[in-house]
């Protein structure tokens, strides 16, 4: 069995560095997701599920997880994009797995509203995300192989094969 840790995001990775939202014209303002963002995140999601996988929906309680994962820090691990309305048009985030005994992985993943697709939200989305942590998983995973896997489109994930760095045999 892995070892678990309790220990958050925010604790395992410190303070963020200093960057710059995503800038793009169908983006008007960029932030942090939180709990009472999760009807808005839904509406997103859905309209997502729509167009890429119509026989099945993501339950709520799958987003809800996101929220009250005890190693996710919502205020540090996602971004939204709103539109000029305020309507939420892309979601992103990563979570680094508190599993250390045999690999460190991180799961980066986004959506873009299907209307918007094609115009490069995702992308920005994705950029300001990597920028945010880049620092701190260069520091978890210096001097470890990487470990690619293949996924769905909308989801990137990263292993690192750690070994004895963090305890594992």
């Amino acid at each position: 069995a892995g070892r678990m840790s309790e220990e958050s995001a925010a604790d395992r990775f410190g303070a963020p560095r200093e960057i710059a939202l995503p800038e793009h014209p169908d983006a008007a303002s960029w932030r942090a997701a939180t709990m009472p963002d999760l009807d808005a995140v839904m509406e997103l999601v859905h309209a997502a599920d729509r167009v890429d996988h119509p026989s099945w929906v993501t339950p709520r309680e799958d987003v809800e997880e996101t929220f009250e994962s005890s190693w996710v820090d919502t205020g540090r691990d996602t971004l939204l994009g709103f539109d000029a309305h305020g309507r939420v048009v892309a979601l992103g985030g990563v979570e680094v797995h508190p599993s250390r005994d045999v690999s460190l992985q991180a799961y980066l993943g986004g959506r873009v509203h299907p209307e918007l697709r094609g115009r490069g939200i995702g992308r920005e989305l994705m950029r300001g995300i990597l920028k945010s942590k880049s620092d701190k998983l260069e520091r978890l995973t210096r001097g470890l192989g990487l470990v690619a896997a293949d996924v769905p489109v909308d989801v990137v994930v990263i292993a690192f094969s750690v070994g004895d760095s963090f305890g594992g045999s």
